[in-house]
């Protein structure tokens, strides 16, 4: 089997789940320094259900809304 063939399969069979792993790392990032939803989106300029929905992790947010989390 060829390196192509090994990760088509490789992809086929790993069930990875991004908006998951975003939805974790903004909660861990946001715990980390303290703050609450409200408080987060406060300081990015959003309504603190936009965090929840992002913290879910049950869909993919917006990039804009990723690039303010992440300034």
């Amino acid at each position: 089997m060829n390196f192509k063939e090994y990760t088509k399969q490789f992809l086929r069979n790993k069930k990875y789940d991004l908006a998951s792993d975003i939805s974790e790392l903004i909660i861990s990032l946001r715990i980390e320094r303290g703050w609450t939803q409200a408080q987060l989106a406060k300081k990015i300029g959003t309504k603190q259900s936009g965090i929840a929905r992002a913290e879910r992790g049950s869909y993919f947010p917006s990039l804009g809304l990723l690039r303010k989390i992440a300034n």
